[in-house]
């Protein structure tokens, strides 16, 4: 009889770490295939046109609104989308054709001087932006 006990505790101790090896290892598993799968469906998002085509204009500017702000942080990213991008979407500016326009953002610091006047912008407050356009 202590034979079988001593079988079965054994074995029970044995199924413990391979139970604990099995659950962790299926967490990082589950976990590594979730990123592969938005991985691969966010590139499918961005190389395929004629899929953003088919979503409506709401969930297209959500999309470059989200991806503006991921890329530059929420602050820097909402400000560049409600002040340049956004007026465009909503067809508030005519589109003129066969121009070039830069914009740069820089955040070393920058002295701005008009006449006899200077002012100096700290970047840890500002961006400073130039504009070059044109025809």
């Amino acid at each position: 009889m202590s034979f079988y006990i001593d079988i079965v505790t054994s074995l029970i101790s044995v199924m413990i770490p391979l139970l604990l090896f099995n659950l962790i290892y299926d967490h990082f598993t589950k976990s590594h295939q979730n990123l592969e799968m938005s991985d691969s469906i966010a590139n499918a998002l961005m190389l395929n046109k004629s899929i953003l085509s088919r979503f409506s204009s709401g969930a297209r500017k959500s999309f470059i609104k989200n991806s503006t702000e991921s890329l530059l942080g929420n602050e820097e990213g909402r400000m560049l989308y409600t002040t340049l991008i956004a007026p465009y979407l909503d067809n508030k500016y005519n589109f003129r054709r066969n121009f070039k326009y830069n914009i740069c953002y820089s955040e070393s610091p920058k002295v701005y001087s008009y006449k006899d006047h200077t002012a100096q912008f700290d970047p840890e407050y500002y961006y400073w932006v130039e504009e070059e356009l044109s025809f």
